[in-house]
This record gives C-alpha cells, sequence and structure tokens, in this order.
C-alpha cells in the first residue's frame, strides 16, 4: 500500500471507526503519513480550542436574552434579529478556523518537510529541469534566477557534484544538488528552500532528524534558508556531510 492508497482508505476506515491491517501496517513504516496524521491531530486540536474559547461578543449575549424574555409579540421580529446575530458569530469561527487551517496546511512543520524532502528523493526521475554541473560555481549561475534565494554550492566531503535541479516541495520552489558519493557509490541530495515565514516569526528552532524506507535526512535552518542533507548513509557519515555544510554557508 503507497501513501495515496492508504490516506484513501483511511478516510473509508475512519467513517467505520476502524483500521485496516494494511492501513496500520503503512502507518507504522511511513514517516511522511505519520508526519502528516501529526499535523492534523495539531489542526484538531487547535480547532476544538476555537470552539472553546470563542464566543459572542457579551453586548450580543445580553440582547439575545432580552429577545426571549420579551412578550410573544415581538418576538418573531426578534427571531429573525438573533438568526441574522448567530450567523455572524458562526461566520467569525469559520472565518477564525479557516486561518487556522491555512497555516497548518500551507506552513507544513518541519518534520512534514523533511518528510517531503525525502519523497522527491525516492521519487526522482530524470528528465526535469536540470543541469549536469561540474563545479559549485556551475551550478550556482545556472540556479541564478531560477529560484527566489541565493544558494551557496557547497563541497560534500567525499563526494563529486553531479547535477543540479528544480523541485517542487510542499508548493515552493527548492534547488536540489546531486553528488555521488565515492566510498559507498551512491547519491546524496541537499536540498535548499525558503525557510516558512511561520518559523521565523514563531523563532522556532528547526533541527530535524528523520529516517525511513532505508534513507537518512537531516534538516536545518540557517539564516532564512531550509537545508536538507538526504542520502543512505549511516548516521556518523551524514553528520559529518551535515557539518561540513554548516560550516560553508555564509
Amino acid at each position: 500500500m503507497n501513501c495515496q492508497e492508504y490516506r484513501k482508505r483511511r478516510l473509508l476506515d475512519d467513517e467505520q471507526g476502524t483500521l485496516s491491517h494494511e492501513a496500520r501496517v503503512h502507518i507504522e513504516g511511513c514517516g511522511l503519513c505519520q508526519a502528516l496524521q501529526r499535523d492534523e491531530e495539531r489542526l484538531r486540536t487547535e480547532l476544538h480550542k476555537l470552539a472553546h474559547s470563542e464566543e459572542a461578543p457579551v453586548a450580543l449575549r445580553q440582547r439575545i436574552s432580552r429577545m426571549v424574555e420579551r412578550p410573544n409579540a415581538g418576538k418573531r421580529h426578534d427571531l429573525r434579529r438573533w438568526m441574522t446575530a448567530a450567523a455572524a458569530v458562526v461566520l467569525l469561527a469559520g472565518a477564525t478556523a479557516g486561518i487556522l487551517w491555512n497555516r497548518y496546511t500551507r506552513t507544513p512543520s518541519p518534520e512534514r518537510l523533511a518528510q517531503s524532502f525525502v519523497a522527491d528523493y525516492l521519487q526522482y526521475l530524470p528528465g526535469r529541469e536540470q543541469i549536469a554541473a561540474d563545479s559549485p560555481k556551475q551550478a550556482e549561475e545556472w540556479l541564478l534566477g531560477r529560484v527566489d534565494f541565493p544558494v551557496h554550492v557547497p563541497t560534500v566531503p567525499g563526494a563529486a557534484l553531479k547535477t543540479a535541479r528544480i523541485c517542487d516541495i510542499s508548493g515552493r520552489k527548492a534547488a536540489l544538488l546531486q553528488y555521488h558519493h565515492n566510498d559507498s557509490n551512491t547519491s546524496i541530495s541537499v536540498f535548499v528552500a525558503a525557510e516558512p515565514r511561520a518559523y521565523e516569526r514563531e523563532k522556532m528552532e528547526v533541527n530535524v532528524e528523520t529516517s525511513g524506507h532505508g534513507v537518512r535526512s537531516v534538516l536545518w535552518c540557517h539564516r532564512g534558508l531550509v537545508y536538507d542533507v538526504v542520502a543512505t548513509l549511516n548516521d556518523s557519515s551524514m553528520q559529518e556531510i551535515a557539518e561540513a555544510i554548516r560550516r560553508q554557508t555564509p
């Protein structure tokens, strides 16, 4: 079962109040779906808080109370006014919920962002917008103007730069630098993307390490940019590469 099949199956299973064996097996081994589920749970928590914290203004509640206490003759007219006021309250709560929804769906958590980079690493197909790059300078010149942020192309210890390309990560453009690791004869992906503004506003300390499908990811933020190293290397090699890139970032 892949991620798309799991999400469709989960919708059906939730309606019945159960989760199938295949869906349980998938979620236990898929970091991307786990991160998405955590985001959904955080959204539900925020909406639950909203339901208990948002209420009609005091003046509106007093007016409604007076309407109820008035004689029957004026209640029909007052009922229409009450319904209009109640609709306004519902719209207010709905607008607030919509803001929360946009916040959680349009700004991915660091964990979900890391899993998106991993998914791109696993699903990469040649032929997208890319260039074969023999040097960091060549890659930097090619990336200039293709993304809305400056990209410093680092050297990776024990690896040679091969290509640079543009990819879409959670609806945002990212630069992908691909290296060939000599010792393991495998590829290393270094992603660079603009840091979501919500991270800066909330002064989030972003340093995420995750793994799944045999792939490791080390993600961090620095001066308005997100960096993520993704590869099928052991933890010590990943940390060495990430630290080398950190030392080179301006």
